[in-house]
């Protein structure tokens, strides 16, 4: 396990996007500088005055706060009040709650700050890639700097993956900062700005990406345990059975890249009293009832969420996870027996949705001769972020690796194009013709942030950097790379170029790095002689 720490990085400001009032002098807010306040000296300073205000663009999605150090302030009684806001959007910081669905929910980042001359504070623990400052006093103040200051983990990357196609590469690095953003104060939040919770269904994606990017982080095995342990059984994870089945998936992930046989038998207790409790919810007929308010029995996701296919996505999470359950038992010792007899009796289910197929799919429970088709139907619409990784890895299954990369790049290619850093808690395709979110709204647009999202996620309450959504990273490693861990010991290499000419990538393993590249029509790897290496034929 890699002990992390948390660490906090100032990050200068990139643009101004607007301002108004007599803002001036804000090419100062630009530049790079010692972060310490000089004394009895001029120093260059960025003005706001009274009643004025400033939009400042940090480039990219960040974890974090805003760092205010003030030179001066124009003010008898020393201090000045500030409006700060922050947004993952520009649009966001220019609305009040509860304009567009924004709202302070789990993270406030609209607050009036009182400010003195002299001074150096932080303020907010948010997710933001926007900050609007408005002068609400009857002085001006005048800033040394303005920052955002990004928490991040002190872990170093290992994994990577480089190629000819730069919007494969740029879907690379946006899911790795996805998901690494969402590693903060020892944990795994699903989001940074909503909902900074640990939801373990969102973990199922997330572990998947940091493990193969960054290794066993303890904010994972963190992740795992407080599951478990805030939620003793007979409750379910979150209160919902199928997010204790993504709890087995990520042990499972977990101990695939780890081998750690202790940590293993710490959880065989709760797993197989588990996989007991499962068993009571399948009928001898094979009939699934986990109990309980069907639109928490049966999650999966939001689209799916209170129709009838939610019970079949239920059906195929549930053979998922009983299929990892009876490897982890059989591998710490245990009886896989019962894990086994309930999937022996579990009655197989039709599913509808692309992304519902995708899992059912993966799984190979109703796998027809028209379900690539059905997959690739529409390209990118009805795509979930939260399932893009089931439906790339069902393609992949029955060889249409140039198709499942080819909606990669077109799904989240697309969010890319409008402005995106890190990838979104939903996103469909109908959307990208909204405007971006690095602009400001403009009268009689339709604006991408504001004007969008579905369920309970809508318009600016809608996450932009949600771990979930970071999919594309182990896609990319296990299938086109064909870096993909069987266990702890033995690397499957089974690299697929899916219409790349030239590519080099690498995956954390507990021996070491394995490194690939494909050159000229030839496959290189090199890998840890401790590691076996199998490969495809």
């Amino acid at each position: 396990m890699i002990v992390t720490k948390q660490v906090h990085t100032p990050v200068f400001p990139r643009a101004v996007l607007w301002k108004k009032g007599g803002a001036a002098h804000e090419e100062v807010l630009l530049k790079e500088k010692a972060l310490a306040l000089p004394l009895f000296v001029d120093v260059p300073c960025f003005d706001l005055p009274a009643g004025a205000s400033i939009l400042l663009d940090f480039g990219r999605e960040i974890a974090g706060g805003l760092r205010l150090m003030i030179e001066s302030v124009e003010s008898k009684e020393n201090r000045i009040p500030l409006r700060l806001r922050l947004g993952e959007s520009a649009g966001e910081t220019m609305v009040d709650v509860p304009e567009h669905g924004a709202t302070r929910d789990h993270s406030p980042h609209d607050r009036i700050v009182e400010v003195p001359s002299l001074s150096d504070n932080s303020f907010f623990e948010s997710g933001f890639r926007f900050a609007r400052l408005d002068n609400l006093g009857q002085g001006g103040v005048h800033f040394y700097a303005i920052l955002a200051m990004e928490s991040h983990v002190d872990a170093p990357r290992v994994g990577y993956f480089h190629s000819n196609d730069e919007q494969v590469n740029r879907i690379f690095e946006a899911a790795d900062r996805t998901a690494y953003l969402c590693a903060q104060n020892d944990y795994i939040y699903d989001g940074i700005k909503r909902d900074r919770l640990v939801w373990c269904g969102d973990l199922g994606i997330e572990i998947r990406t940091l493990l193969e990017s960054y290794g066993p982080l303890s904010n994972i095995k963190n992740a795992i345990d407080f599951c478990r342990d805030s939620n003793p059984l007979p409750h379910w994870i979150n209160a919902m059975p199928t997010y204790s089945l993504w709890w087995i998936d990520c042990l499972s992930s977990y101990f695939r890249l780890t081998g750690d046989q202790a940590y293993l038998r710490e959880n065989l207790p709760y797993l197989s009293e588990l996989v007991h409790q499962l068993s009571a919810c399948v009928s001898p007929e094979g009939i699934l009832d986990l109990g309980g308010p069907k639109e928490l029995a049966d999650f999966i996701d939001w689209p799916s969420h209170g129709t009838e296919d939610a019970h079949a996505g239920a059906v195929a999470m549930l053979k998922i996870a009983l299929e990892e359950a009876a490897d982890l038992l059989r591998q710490g010792g245990a009886s896989p027996e019962e894990a086994s007899s309930i999937l022996a009796r579990l009655k197989k289910v039709p599913m509808g949705p692309k992304a519902l197929k995708g899992l059912l799919c993966l799984q190979s429970l109703a796998w027809g001769e028209k379900e690539s088709e059905r997959l690739l139907k529409g390209g990118g619409a009805n795509m979930s972020t939260f399932m893009a990784y089931p439906i790339f890895k069902a393609l992949a299954k029955e060889g249409h690796y140039e198709e499942a990369l080819s909606l990669m790049k077109e799904y989240y290619g697309a969010m890319l194009e409008k402005g995106a850093t890190t990838f979104f808690e939903d996103f469909q395709m109908e959307w990208a013709k909204d405007d971006p979110i690095d602009v400001l709204p403009r009268e009689g647009r339709r604006y991408l942030h504001a004007d969008n999202g579905r369920f309970c996620y809508q318009g600016y309450r809608m996450s932009l950097c949600h771990g979930w959504a970071s999919g594309p990273l182990p896609y990319l490693l296990e299938e086109v790379a064909g870096l993909r861990l069987l266990n702890a010991d033995t690397l499957l290499f089974d690299p697929h170029p899916s219409g790349l000419s030239d590519y080099e990538a690498a995956v954390y393993t507990k021996e070491g790095v394995a490194k690939m590249s494909y050159h000229e029509g030839k496959f290189h790897l090199e890998a840890p002689a401790s590691l076996r290496v199998e490969r495809k034929k």
